[in-house]
Formats: structure tokens, C-alpha cells, sequence
């Protein structure tokens, strides 16, 4: 039996999307659960732990997960897959300005509106090029049916939202329904 060492071992499978976030060399896991992301995921930071247990509690919201795709501002495609990317990658290679956007979250509503949701902290909101590289993004994504939206986050950890999410996140898994 041949075995496969990695420096990633057993998060592999929660970490679906286009980019890999979860931890290499000591980094933080950031995992979060829910039946509308068809189970456990990795994030990127608290802050998109939090939105992901946000997205878990909204009633409105049917299916989400963390990132999906990559907007490739250059050619104006969205990239689905690693391969795509790699190969987006290697063609813009050298190129100057903002070339990939990379999605923290997309959803879809109950009445079938496509989102993506962008999250960042208070103290870390962007500058001048990053609200370029947001505008160029939301255009192609509109192209493509989708909405951006972008959830800035309280970065003090002492803050109410930061414990009550997740303690409603806790209460709404033990809820059963009554008919």
C-alpha cells in the first residue's frame, strides 16, 4: 500500500474550492459547517467563518460556498476549475494591473438571484486599486448573473456579533421541526 504524505492532511476534503486555504506551516484553520454548503468547509479567516455561519442562519439563502471561482479580469471569464486558473495564470504572466479576482463566498437565494460576497474586516476594507479591481470584477460578474456584495466585518474579537453567531449557528443545528 502506497501512502501519500502531504503537509496538509485531513483537511484536504474541506477545502473545495478554486483556491486551497486550508493551513500549511502552522497557519490557523479556519473550518465552518452547514447543510446548504453540502457540509464542512475551509475559510480563510475568521471573518469568513463568521459570514459562513451568517449564511447558515439566513433563511433566504439555499445553497453557498467558499471560494468558488476566480474572476479573470483580464480575458473578463469567471474560472471554475485549478486547471483553468493554471492555465490563465500562465498567459497573463508579466502582465501589469489587477488580473484575478478571487471570491470569498457565492450563494443563491430562494428566489434563484446568483451572489458573491466579498469579506473584509473594518481595519483591512481595501484602498484606491483594490476598489478598481472590486468594480472591474463586479462587471464581469453581472455579465454572468452575479451580484457582488461586499460584508465588512468588525475586527475586534470582543465584539457581541463575533459569539453570537456562532452561539445561534450552535442553538439553530439543535432546533428540530415540530408539525
Amino acid at each position: 500500500m502506497k501512502r501519500s504524505y502531504t503537509k496538509r492532511p485531513g483537511l484536504r476534503s474541506v477545502d473545495r474550492g478554486i483556491r486551497q486555504v486550508a493551513p500549511t506551516f502552522g497557519k490557523t484553520a479556519f473550518v465552518t459547517h452547514g447543510a446548504e454548503a453540502r457540509g464542512t468547509m475551509a475559510v480563510e479567516s475568521d471573518a469568513e467563518q463568521i459570514v459562513g455561519h451568517m449564511l447558515g442562519l439566513d433563511p433566504d439563502i439555499r445553497q453557498f460556498e467558499a471560494q468558488p471561482l476566480t474572476v479573470d479580469l483580464v480575458d473578463r471569464k469567471i474560472l471554475r476549475t485549478h486547471d483553468a486558473r493554471k492555465e490563465a495564470r500562465a498567459r497573463h504572466r508579466g502582465r501589469l494591473g489587477p488580473i484575478f479576482y478571487a471570491t470569498d463566498f457565492a450563494a443563491l437565494t430562494a428566489l434563484r438571484r446568483q451572489l458573491v460576497i466579498e469579506v473584509k474586516l473594518d481595519s483591512h476594507a481595501g484602498d484606491g486599486e483594490y476598489d478598481v479591481k472590486l468594480g472591474l470584477a463586479r462587471e464581469v460578474l453581472l455579465s454572468y448573473g452575479y451580484e457582488l456584495s461586499k460584508a465588512v466585518l468588525l475586527g475586534n474579537a470582543m465584539h457581541s456579533l463575533h459569539s453570537n453567531v456562532v452561539l445561534l449557528r450552535q442553538a439553530a443545528g439543535r432546533c428540530v421541526a415540530v408539525l
